[in-house]
């Protein structure tokens, strides 16, 4: 497998009215699980601090800071696969 494989979650999102249901949580479970399954790595960004904590709790490492605006800032953040290849 090349190196520069990789799954990049480029837009998740759940409506207001939605959320607080896991929806959120039981997407990312699948893209997780489909990253593990591939033993891919999963590439993100976020400008949404708050969502940080969450792509943590699914193994998500920040790699980069970026101050985009004294108001704004991006976080790419990076997912070891968690299938390991023998």
């Amino acid at each position: 497998m090349h190196k520069d494989h990789h799954l990049h979650l480029i837009f998740i999102a759940v409506s207001p009215a939605s959320q607080g249901k896991g929806i959120g949580r039981r997407l990312l479970r699948l893209l997780t699980h489909e990253a593990d399954s591939r033993a891919l790595p999963c590439y993100l960004e976020t400008q949404n601090p708050s969502n940080l904590n969450f792509y943590e709790s699914f193994g998500f490492s920040i790699v980069r800071e970026v101050e985009i605006s004294s108001e704004l800032k991006s976080w790419s953040m990076i997912r070891n696969n968690e299938r390991k290849i023998v």
